[in-house]
């Protein structure tokens, strides 16, 4: 028996013990959840709306793209964030 987790973990390793795998949770697949913000003046205040994609629906890893953000969109979400921080009241 081991003392620490660390002590476990070294021994497994040197002895090429295979831990068994973990599943997947499908429900946390990259891609599949999104959330939506409405940034019209109208709407400014409301929280961001979640959207669950269908597992057929989510993009493969061959299909996602990394992309930067426009600074002004980055800006307007952190302004929107702050106010909601701070509540309904404002301050």
């Amino acid at each position: 028996t081991f003392k620490t987790n660390v002590a476990r973990a070294i021994y497994r390793l040197l002895s090429g013990e295979v831990r068994r795998a973990v599943p997947i949770q499908e429900m946390f697949q990259p891609g599949r959840t999104t959330f939506v913000y409405a940034l019209d003046d109208d709407h400014a205040m409301h929280l961001p709306t979640t959207l669950l994609k269908a597992k057929q629906d989510c993009p493969t890893k061959a299909d996602q793209v990394v992309a930067g953000m426009d600074a002004a969109v980055l800006e307007r979400l952190s302004k929107i964030m702050s106010y909601l921080r701070m509540g309904t009241s404002g301050y």
